[in-house]
């Protein structure tokens, strides 16, 4: 038995080892660069431009900005990507997280009520998926007690009780950022990396520094701006974007809402509800951004039925937000906003000037 168990530990070492090696060496998401993140949160609350890494965590980044001396901002955009490339107007504080669900968004105003920061207005950016079954839930693991915070403060719970989130541990997040170090999916990503890199470029892999732009190259690379606005460099062509969008059309299967979206989910109804109660009781103004969608997926949901959830989502956004006084900006319909496929920057995105445009737009 004692021998059995010597050769799988020596299996297990002669397997993991080089995973958990090339894991650490390239860390293609940078979950393991903390220091990285804490560099480029000072630099851009310094007022600097920063070449933007790729992936990394991004709720570290926005604890590491909103508790800066330098923040003082009015204006707070919170949501997924689809408030990142926005070019917002002056004093505007782009909140906004890769892939966004609501606890996602409770937790950066948890990070704001915390902070004693919390502005005069914020804009939730609603994406279709928001009120999807399980999308309630947060991505953005490092910032999960925030919302934990905040949830307990919208609901009037007393003070010691809502703090007791705030010193809770970051046990789960380290817990989930370590079992990277043994994915097989993430090494596959961290291979790829090194094999787009070359082996010269190993060196500038482990050190990641960070490199500060000027106005003029932040136009032509990805850049992060101190008000964490993005650049958007990737445009793809309406042949790119079309074929992408009837591959999800042929496969009955549309990004982050699956194959079907039958309904929206109560509990995430309930939480919305709550969220922008608690704004409207703190005496927040709030406007509400609905991105409009890529037109062969919208012309697809609308034809096929399966994907009614993302109608009821616009509808139950506005009864919400008719009930506390809020104005509703853009539309999921991107014929009712006057947009065409020459206004997206791909199937997932619009480009910048029309995310603006988007956000001007008020249905009646």
């Amino acid at each position: 038995m004692k021998k059995l168990f010597l050769k799988c530990l020596l299996l297990a070492a002669v397997l993991y080892i080089p995973v958990v090696g090339m894991n650490i060496v390239a860390d293609s998401a940078n979950l393991f660069r903390g220091k990285m993140v804490k560099e480029m949160g000072e630099l851009l609350s310094a007022g600097n431009i920063v070449n933007s890494p790729g992936d990394f965590d991004e709720g570290d980044l926005q604890k590491i900005m909103i508790s800066s001396d330098a923040y003082d901002y009015d204006t707070v955009v919170i949501g997924s990507s689809s408030v990142l490339y926005v070019p917002w107007e002056e004093g505007t504080y782009v909140a906004g997280l890769s892939g966004s669900y609501l606890k996602d968004m409770i937790a950066v105003i948890g990070i704001l009520e915390s902070e004693n920061k919390l502005p005069k207005k914020i804009i939730i950016g609603m994406d279709p998926w928001n009120l999807k079954e399980d999308s309630g839930e947060g991505r953005h693991t490092s910032i999960a007690k925030y919302a934990d915070y905040e949830l307990s403060v919208m609901k009037g719970e007393p003070a010691k009780t809502s703090e007791k989130y705030l010193k809770s541990s970051d046990l789960g997040n380290l817990l989930e950022k370590g079992g990277e170090l043994f994915s097989f999916s993430y090494f596959q990503s961290s291979l790829k990396l090194i094999m787009r890199t070359g082996i010269k470029g190993i060196p500038s892999l482990v050190k990641k520094e960070v490199v500060t732009l000027s106005e003029e190259e932040a136009l032509s690379v990805p850049a992060l701006y101190p008000n964490l606005r993005r650049s958007e460099v990737n445009f793809e062509s309406e042949y790119e974007m079309d074929n992408e969008a009837y591959y999800y059309v042929a496969e009955h299967s549309i990004m982050y809402l699956g194959d079907r979206f039958d309904d929206i989910s109560k509990d995430n109804v309930e939480l919305f509800d709550l969220m922008l109660k608690g704004l409207k009781d703190k005496g927040i103004e709030v406007e509400i951004y609905v991105s409009a969608m890529y037109p062969v997926l919208y012309d697809f949901i609308e034809e096929t039925g399966d994907y009614d959830g993302v109608i009821k989502t616009e509808e139950t956004i506005r009864e919400l937000a008719l009930k506390y006084g809020f104005k509703v900006c853009g539309s999921f319909d991107p014929d009712a906003l006057g947009f065409s496929k020459e206004d997206f920057s791909d199937v997932f995105h619009l480009t910048p000037d029309s995310g603006l445009k988007n956000y001007y737009i008020v249905l009646e």
